[in-house]
Order: C-alpha cells, then sequence, then structure tokens
C-alpha cells in the first residue's frame, strides 16, 4: 500500500468525523439557545411590602427602581392584573437601586419612610405617577417633600427617618438579594419563583404564566 496515500485518507476520514462531531455539537447547541432551561426560583420575603392577600395562589415579587422609566412604564400592567385577580394575586415590592441613577437613593428612602407610617403604596405610586416631575426638577428633595404632605405624613418625623442607617440598611438588604438572584436589570419580577425581565416580557410571557398557576391552583382546590 502507499503510505503517504493511506496517511491521506486516514486525515480525511479523521477530518470527516471532527467535521460531523462539531456539526452535531453546533445543531445541539442551538436547539438548546431556541429552548432553554427554565428554572424556579425562591425569592426571600424578608420584610416585604405586600398588596393583597399574603396567601395568594399567584405572588409577583417586584424588583424596581423608582427612577427607572421602565419600571414607571410597567405599572399600568401590574396594577390591572391586581383588580383583574384581587383575591388570587399578590405584589411584593423589593428595592433594587440602580447605581447610575444619582437621584433614586432618596426616593427609596423617602418610599421606606412613608412605610413606617403606613403609607408604603400611596408613595409608591406618586412616585411612579408623577417620575417625570421629581426625577428631573431642580429641586427634586422638595418634590419628595411633597408627596410625603400629599399623603398627610407626620412631616418631621419623615424627615427625620430619611438618612437614617435602619432605612438605608433595608435598601441595601433588597438590592443585595436582588443581585444574588442574578438582576441585571429593572423591572424584575418573580411570579411564583419563575422570573421575567422588563415589561415586554411580563407581557408576552408573564400574563400567560399567571393564567397557567391561576388554573392549576383552581384544579388543586377542585380536587
Amino acid at each position: 500500500m502507499n503510505i503517504g496515500r493511506f496517511l491521506r485518507k486516514s486525515a480525511f476520514g479523521a477530518c470527516g468525523i471532527l467535521l460531523l462531531t462539531g456539526s452535531v455539537w453546533l445543531i445541539s447547541f442551538a436547539r438548546s439557545l431556541r429552548s432553554p432551561v427554565e428554572k424556579s426560583v425562591q425569592v426571600p420575603a424578608g420584610d416585604s411590602k405586600i398588596q393583597g392577600k399574603a396567601n395568594a395562589p399567584v405572588q409577583i415579587v417586584e424588583y424596581s427602581d423608582f427612577e427607572c422609566v421602565a419600571c414607571g412604564a410597567l405599572q399600568p400592567d401590574l396594577k390591572k392584573v391586581l383588580e383583574t385577580y384581587p383575591d388570587k394575586v399578590s405584589l411584593v415590592f423589593h428595592h433594587f437601586v440602580i447605581r447610575s441613577h444619582v437621584r433614586s437613593p432618596l426616593a427609596h428612602e423617602a418610599a421606606e419612610c412613608a412605610c413606617e407610617q403606613g403609607k408604603f403604596w400611596g408613595y409608591y405610586d406618586l412616585l411612579y405617577q408623577y417620575q417625570d416631575l421629581w426625577s428631573q426638577a431642580a429641586d427634586y428633595t422638595e418634590e419628595l417633600l411633597n408627596f410625603a404632605r400629599d399623603l398627610d405624613l407626620d412631616l418631621p418625623k419623615f424627615v427625620a427617618c430619611l438618612g437614617s442607617p435602619t432605612v438605608i440598611d433595608k435598601i441595601k438588604q433588597d438590592t443585595v438579594s436582588g443581585e444574588q438572584l442574578g438582576i441585571k436589570s429593572t423591572p424584575t419580577l418573580f411570579i411564583n419563583g419563575r422570573m421575567f425581565v422588563g415589561k415586554k416580557q411580563f407581557e408576552e410571557e408573564g400574563m400567560e404564566f399567571i393564567r397557567k398557576e391561576l388554573a392549576k391552583s383552581d384544579d388543586n382546590a377542585a380536587k
């Protein structure tokens, strides 16, 4: 046998095997991208702010930044869900302060201080409803104080609360817990532990997931 011809054939054969193996791997990898493995994440509750029943069959955990425009845009969708399923869906809030948002830290402190007077959700609504106003105002601190006045909060108590170590620590703990869950941007929602990022994914996938979870809950209750 011609040794050179044998080596060439062997080399081409080996390359063919490698190419075939590589092609199979690429096809498998491409398929894995089209069908990602879904993970269910356990979200810590902590001393969360909750709207709706604590034992609701569907729990939405919102990690949000008050200065985030996308977070503000999501609010009508969240309100609609809570109004549609008042006894079956609850909303839990966690602070997630984006470092590049220079006005956001004080807004989160203000919401936490409103929470200490039992007015968290009222303050939350005002921050998002008038997001353009306070986030762009020359004196945004005064706008945050005006929200406290609108809600009839004890103003001296509210002002004393701002910047307190306890409040700052609560906000930091929430943000750290979000980072540990892999959050990179806001808004990020966990619906019964499943992660959904942004308004678009919530509308396209999150709403359908909620309906499936509610149907599952109804089926279990009927058994």
